[in-house]
């Protein structure tokens, strides 16, 4: 794999299926490598304009047909000499969403070839290609395709866009003894610096764990502590007063912030200084930048040893090179890059303008007096660089920087449905109409049902696994609180499936009495991992949400869940009915999960009012806590159906004696 590719997790199946391919070959064409991809949408963070390209394989052997760059393109032809090359009888497969990672299982032959040709530089751009077009195909290519641990980061509106997995949670769900071979893996090239900006807010995600800030530390630097809200910063930091770091922030070993100052979703490198009321957003910096007071960087990569003077401001997609200084006051528009005069792609641009053609020095003297335009002012050092480089467009050229988005750049066109387009010939058009409302609504409604399936399972399964390791509870509240954002949820939908999986595994593996819930809720830190979802307010919505849940909990006869091996577990509930909820809650109080003294009392109070009353109280307070108790009942058959469970002599009495210890502590 090349050196831009951070690549964690097991390849053992794609190399033992390689190996495979390469023993089994016999007098057939041998098994030169094996490309290992990823699915990955095209409106994913992590594509990068060279995925832009379709695959054909055969759908049998994994053999590479064709690999097709489609960035000039508006379709990828399939002929019959495609055909042909696949086995008989086989399918063949052609697909547009696979980035290709630089990622390849090779045999020694591919070293051979690489010697018996001086053109060939990558394997992508020249072996591969030069292997497909060869009509007697001596070495053949396989693909095999991986499910990252995040697949969809787009704002596409399908399911994918919380599909992410955790190799945790996906081990869950296979036999012990094939977890091995099935783990997730992640796996990213960074070609450009929209590359490397991705794999900088995956691996503060933690998807790239257990390569981790806080577990990983390079070049013999300290490792970085967790600090919550995606935040990791070394105990050598300096920190001002009254800033706001994070979410998703790393601050290496030696630097100093100053008061005020905003950084998220940005890198901090070692020995950087940044000053007061300054704003860093989406950016890198590397070891020994300076940032002095009021500066603004959005979307930028600050190389080493650079200086942003005071009040300076980097637009989107900023690139300087080590050394670089931007004087005072300076904005630098989008897309700006700049390098020393000494730099080497300075004197390499300044070699080929010597020797171009008079038509390529009036381009570049035409870019040079635009580059002009852009000053790093009096006090600044460096000079800017030609935008764009490389001969690539300037389309192309955003697409690559930081804060981009290479949607726009693919020119696939998706495929129409539509009885009045010119290009879509079909007998059966004129039978496709458009949804009507009430379709539209009722796949609407069934989509939003399947996805709050989906998670509550995924959160369901990372709140057994912090139970069974709660060594291991922090990194699963990251990845609970990353997939919820992931999800557009909140931190009240978690909590109450946490209380859920927590009361199933009270009722059934805890001894049914106080001393039993509070020695299972100590020992497997339940207090701490319910916390981290709840607001501090007593009457809060995540509270009122807790009690609703825990009153559906009692109203089943039976527990169903999966455990950590994928195993359902079906249990009779030894908790059901209304004197199962009266116990319940005296044994929530006993193991101190969370404020039951204040909470309880308050929400049955404002559950009788809200399924007593209809118009609800004149009070704004007492209005807005009925349709918070209204919310909380929401999993029970009808809002009536919780009287049976408040109106018992036991609970009776119990809130009664919850009510005169709060007045108690209150006195």
């Amino acid at each position: 794999m090349s050196g831009a590719t951070l690549a964690v997790g097991d390849l053992r199946s794609a190399i033992a299926a390689h190996s495979q391919r390469v023993s089994s070959g016999g007098k057939k064409a041998s098994a030169a490598l094996t490309w290992v991809l990823k699915v990955s949408p095209p409106g994913s963070r992590q594509r990068g304009l060279p995925d832009d390209a379709g695959l054909i394989y055969d759908e049998d052997s994994l053999q590479l047909l064709a690999f097709s760059p489609l960035h000039s393109k508006r379709a990828l032809l399939v002929t019959d000499e495609l055909l042909n090359r696949a086995s008989t009888g086989s399918p063949i497969r052609v697909r547009y969403d696979l980035s290709l990672p630089e990622l390849y299982i090779c045999e020694p032959s591919v070293l051979r070839l690489f010697g018996q040709s001086f053109d060939f530089d990558t394997l992508q751009k020249h072996l591969i290609p030069h292997l497909l077009k060869q009509e007697l195909q001596l070495e053949t290519i396989f693909c095999h395709s991986i499910k990252c641990r995040i697949e969809q980061l787009s704002p596409f509106p399908v399911l994918l866009a919380y599909a992410r997995t955790c190799d945790a949670r996906r081990r869950r769900r296979v036999p012990q003894a094939e977890r091995q071979t099935n783990s997730q893996l992640y796996v990213l090239t960074a070609r450009d610096p929209r590359g490397y900006q991705a794999v900088l807010r995956d691996v503060l995600e933690r998807w790239t764990f257990p390569l981790a800030p806080d577990s990983h530390a390079l070049e013999a630097q300290e490792y970085l502590k967790y600090r919550g809200r995606g935040v990791y910063q070394s105990s050598s930091v300096s920190a001002g007063v009254g800033g706001s770091i994070g979410p998703l922030a790393a601050i290496e070993g030696d630097a100093s912030v100053g008061d005020s100052t905003e950084i998220r979703e940005s890198l901090v490198g070692r020995c950087c200084s940044i000053g007061n009321n300054c704003s860093i957003v989406g950016s890198l910096l590397l070891a020994g930048v300076t940032v002095e007071d009021g500066a603004v960087i959005h979307d930028s990569l600050i190389a080493s040893k650079c200086v942003i003077k005071k009040n300076a401001r980097l637009n989107r997609g900023c690139l300087l090179a080590p050394g670089v200084v931007v004087g005072e006051g300076v904005t630098l528009p989008p897309l700006t890059r700049c390098c020393l005069p000494s730099a080497p792609a300075m004197q390499r641009l300044r070699q080929q303008q010597s020797d171009a053609c008079v038509e390529a020095a009036a381009a570049s003297k035409k870019g040079e007096d635009a580059s002009k335009t852009v000053s790093l002012g009096q006090d600044g050092k460096g000079v800017v660089f030609p935008n764009p480089g490389g001969g690539m467009s300037p389309a192309d050229f955003e697409a690559v920087s930081l804060g981009a988005s290479v949607l726009p750049r693919i020119r696939l066109p998706l495929p129409k449905f539509d009885a009045e387009d010119d290009d879509t010939q079909s007998r059966a058009s004129d039978a496709c109409t458009a949804l009507s409302d009430f379709d539209l609504a009722s796949a609407t409604t069934s989509q939003e049902q399947h996805e709050d399936m989906t998670f509550s399972t995924e959160i369901a399964a990372m709140c057994m696994e912090a139970l069974e390791q709660p060594q291991q509870q922090q990194h699963k509240i990251l990845e609970m609180k990353s997939f919820r954002l992931a999800c557009n949820k909140t931190d009240a939908d978690i909590s109450e499936l946490v209380l859920l999986t927590m009361l199933q595994q009270l009722a059934l593996r805890a001894t049914r009495s106080k001393e039993g819930w509070t020695a299972y809720a100590e020992s497997h830190r339940c207090r701490p991992l319910l916390a981290s979802f709840l607001e501090p307010s007593k009457d809060a919505l995540s509270f009122f949400l807790l009690w609703g849940q825990t009153v559906a909990f009692c109203s089943k006869a039976e527990i169903v869940y999966t455990d950590v091996e994928g195993e359902e577990v079906r249990a009779p509930n030894p908790f059901e009915g209304a004197r199962g909820f009266c116990e319940v809650a005296e044994l929530l109080h006993a193991a101190d999960l969370f404020d039951v003294e204040s909470s309880l009392p308050r929400w049955a109070k404002a559950a009788r009012t809200a399924v007593s009353t209809a118009n609800g109280s004149s009070s704004a307070a007492a209005s807005a806590a009925e349709s918070l108790a209204a919310q909380s009942l929401g999993r029970l058959p009808s809002p009536s159906a919780v009287l049976p469970f408040l109106e018992t002599p036991r609970m009776q009495a119990f809130l009664a004696w919850l009510e005169e210890e709060v007045e108690e502590d209150s006195d």
